[in-house]
């Protein structure tokens, strides 16, 4: 009798622990499919500036901390420099809610470049674009609770820069040459033709690192007081 007694309990505390267990991890997680890389261009070249993630459901920013993600770069920690919703998957448009989560990076970090610079060939190479991001706490998001999750791979990479400037090629006989170029708005004003050189370690046919490498043109743009978001025209070339 006794030995029916602890066997049946032992049951009930293994089925208590079993619904505990499921309760727990019972909500709904992002997944990879969810999450994007945004980089950007400063004074050093391409660095990974923010992690978007898509809970597809509104989020309460004011509920959510740094603390709340980690992002590594291959194997290297990023620093978060904030956390908000956005209505928008774009960085730098916080809301107090959206479905959006941007998780923005500090620029400049150790880990922040996604250019190696290979000595040998004297030529940036863009290697560090593989991210994870990870959830440390449970999110609430509408109704649902989203569980925290292990690193998952960052599955998206956009980068606004090559956006900006459209990719295309120059064709003379068997000579071709890819270049992009950036096209105002019509407009009757006339705008200056802007033909950026970039540096050596940019060169190459891959038509990316002319624009990765360096913020050159967009210095020689700021300088002469035409922004780049304006009805002006840029060209750059690669060689």
């Amino acid at each position: 009798m006794k030995k029916k007694l602890s066997f049946s309990l032992l049951l009930m505390i293994l089925a208590v622990f079993a619904v505990g267990c499921s309760n727990s991890d019972s909500g709904e997680k992002i997944t990879s499919k969810n999450t994007t890389l945004v980089t950007q261009v400063i004074d050093k070249g391409e660095v990974g500036s923010a992690i978007i993630i898509d809970y597809k459901g509104a989020v309460t920013g004011k509920e959510l901390s740094n603390a709340d993600f980690s992002v590594f770069a291959g194997d290297k920690s990023r620093g978060i420099k904030a956390v908000y919703t956005s209505k928008e998957a774009t960085v730098g448009t916080p809301a107090a809610k959206g479905n959006y989560v941007v998780v923005e990076l500090n620029p400049t970090d150790d880990n922040a470049s996604t250019l190696n610079f290979n000595i040998e060939k004297f030529i940036n190479e863009r290697a560090n674009v593989k991210y994870t991001v990870k959830q440390n706490s449970d999110i609430k998001v509408g109704d649902k609770d989203f569980n925290k999750t292990t690193a998952l791979k960052v599955e998206n990479v956009v980068s606004p820069t090559l956006d900006t400037f459209k990719a295309n090629e120059f064709v003379d006989g068997s000579t071709k040459m890819p270049y992009r170029m950036y096209s105002p708005k019509a407009s009757k004003d006339k705008k200056p033709l802007i033909i950026y050189l970039h540096g050596s370690g940019e060169r190459g046919n891959d038509n990316e690192l002319q624009l990765l490498g360096t913020d050159g043109w967009t210095g020689y743009i700021c300088s002469c007081n035409i922004p780049i978001n304006n009805s002006k025209l840029c060209f750059s070339a690669t060689s």
